[in-house]
């Protein structure tokens, strides 16, 4: 094991983001065998496979008595990194004020958009702020002053700083007076490429993308907004023409573009789409534009009414000339207020290409609005399940027999030895069959794999009523037994067999790994290592996803956590949702 001393700064490899009751760290190695965890900043909390650092200084703040280090990151290599541009403005968000306890000197507790936390000293001449304000100040250098103790010194921008002269109609020498876009503000934001990200030579356009997608999502959960590609911090043209050449550079995406405004137009389209789906695709207008033959493009974002996810998981909401990161009761508070903006959306809601997502039938009945959790579910015209499972749409029936045997066929089975039987609907034949067992096991399989012996090497089809062997796995007793489309949720309630608390957490079916045989154990989804029992696991459709995010976990956290306690406060307002959406539907499955 590597010897560590207080006080030195030490290099690690990055092993990548992990979760560890319902705390996220950065994973890091030595190099050797052992390894070590420091708390990321909101920033790297939006890392993905093609910008995570391989490498990572961290400063020991102390040791423990078995020589392990207690970690936190370099702060001057953060602060180099996200101040890239020095002499440059960034905007700044007030989370505190207060005195300092040496000086008796005024200071403004800062929060940045990376998620870092700053102290500024006001001077006597500047504006006066309070709590929640966000301004911008200039960052002129980066200071270290030893023991990890690292400062930036930022001032006001001197146009912004309060006089006692009388204005006159002296131009100012400010250089986004000139700029005919203005200044960036809660709906205007400039990037001067899609490739080079801020203070970068090398192209990078899945790492830049990522910044322009956040901000794109920022716009749509905040009030819509502006965001100019050709332009720089200073409102001023530098055209997007040396984008074209690099349209193609990605290291994830495998389609081809054409080096023109079209394909600079699809490409952003595609990221959109896949990255943040079909509704935030829809709400964006191109607006391409050229002067002094530099090409540039407006992006008019239109405010979405529902919550828009990056990567499914991450919300952004633009504040001010900045975007944030949402996190813990920040997004409870943005979903309830989404909930009261939903709720003025008329009634009669014409249907569009852009809103098949919402899978709203012309015919659903509206509910008239009350204050109780159940009717705010109901008045999004929530369709009934029945309506998209219609019984003369069954593929075929799943059969399973107390021999441990299994069969399917197009009627129902009255043998006398028939356990359970499954019925599957067209729209389910390449969804999942969910077999969720009693040890917190769930084995899912693909119907259509399944009956047409795709993982098998034959590829012969299996006959439609014959029984076959390995029905369900011996080890576990089937507790839950469903077939779904990939795309709906899955509920699933457990408890600590110690302390009885109670537990829940919401997985996508798509994103527990499926399995070829019927007989498989399965993936751990409710950890006995976590004292945990599963207590029940229940559907969902997936036109709700947008209702129980607080709720829904990743695909990485399958076995990592038992959820969230049933009791936790600041998730009242989901639990409350989410039984509503339970009584709706539940009433389908049988529960």
């Amino acid at each position: 094991m590597t010897t560590f001393t207080p006080g030195k700064a030490y290099n690690f490899h990055v092993i990548g983001l992990k979760e560890e009751n319902d705390i996220k760290y950065i994973c890091l190695s030595d190099g050797l065998k052992d390894t070590y965890r420091v708390r990321p900043y909101d920033y790297q909390l939006e890392w993905e496979e093609f910008n995570i650092p391989k490498k990572m200084n961290c400063f020991v703040k102390e040791v423990n008595i078995w020589g392990l280090p207690y970690l936190v990151q370099d702060r001057k290599e953060i602060l180099k990194f996200c101040y890239a541009d020095l002499k440059t403005e960034y905007p700044f968000k007030v989370v505190n004020i207060g005195i300092d306890s040496n000086t008796n000197a005024k200071y403004y507790e800062l929060k940045d958009s990376f998620g870092l936390y700053h102290r500024y000293y006001p001077k006597s001449n500047d504006p006066i702020h309070v709590i929640g304000d966000i301004f911008n100040l200039v960052v002129n250098d980066i200071v270290d002053k030893g023991f990890n103790k690292v400062t930036l010194n930022f001032e006001y921008p001197v146009d912004l700083v309060a006089t006692t002269h009388i204005v006159t109609t002296e131009i100012s020498n400010d250089p986004r007076q000139e700029s005919p876009f203005g200044y960036e503000s809660a709906t205007t934001e400039f990037k001067s490429s899609i490739v080079f990200p801020a203070g970068a030579i090398e192209p990078n356009i899945d790492r830049q993308l990522a910044f322009i997608l956040k901000t794109i999502a920022g716009f749509q959960n905040a009030h819509g907004g502006e965001l100019y590609l050709g332009v720089n911090d200073s409102g001023f043209i530098c055209g997007i023409n040396d984008d074209f050449r690099y349209l193609n550079s990605s290291q994830t995406d495998t389609f081809t573009y054409t080096e023109s405004k079209d394909g600079f137009e699809l490409k952003i389209r595609n990221t959109v789409k896949q990255t943040m789906g079909g509704i935030s695709n829809s709400h964006i207008d191109f607006n391409f534009n050229k002067e002094s033959n530099k090409e540039f493009l407006l992006l008019k974002i239109k405010e979405v009414n529902r919550p828009v996810y990056v990567n499914g998981i991450k919300l952004f909401q633009r504040t001010g000339n900045m975007t944030q990161l949402l996190k813990g009761d920040e997004i409870t508070y943005f979903i309830e207020n989404r909930l009261q903006l939903r709720k003025s959306v008329i009634k009669e809601i014409e249907i569009t290409d852009a809103l098949l997502e919402e899978v709203i039938p012309e015919n659903t009945q509206v509910i008239p609005h009350t204050k109780t959790a159940e009717v705010e579910i109901h008045h999004f015209n929530l369709p009934p399940l029945d309506s998209l499972f219609e019984k003369n749409s069954i593929w075929y029936y799943l059969t399973f027999y107390a021999t441990g045997e299994w069969s399917f066929q197009k009627e129902s089975v009255t043998a006398s030895d028939v356990m359970i039987e499954l019925p599957i609907y067209n729209s389910c034949k390449k969804g999942r069959i969910i077999m969720a067992y009693h040890n917190g096991c769930v084995n899912t399989v693909v119907p259509y794999d399944l009956i047409n012996n795709k993982n098998n090497a034959s590829r012969t089809p299996k006959k439609e009523g014959k029984r076959y062997n390995n029905g369900y796995n011996v080890k576990g007793i089937i507790k839950e037994l469903y077939c779904l489309p990939g795309d709906y949720y899955l509920v699933f309630e457990s408890k600590d067999r110690v302390s009885d608390t109670l537990y829940t957490k919401i997985h996508k079916v798509s994103d527990i790994s499926a399995h070829n045989g019927l007989h498989s154990e399965g993936n751990v989804l409710i950890n006995p290592r976590f004292n945990g029992e599963l207590m029940s696991v229940k559907p969902l459709p997936n036109f709700i996803g947008h209702l129980i995010t607080g709720l829904t976990f990743k695909d990485s956290q399958t076995s990592s956590t038992l959820g969230i306690k049933s009791n936790d406060k600041d998730y009242k307002s989901s639990f409350q949702t989410l039984k509503a959406l339970l009584d709706r539907y539940g009433r389908f499955w049988g529960n």
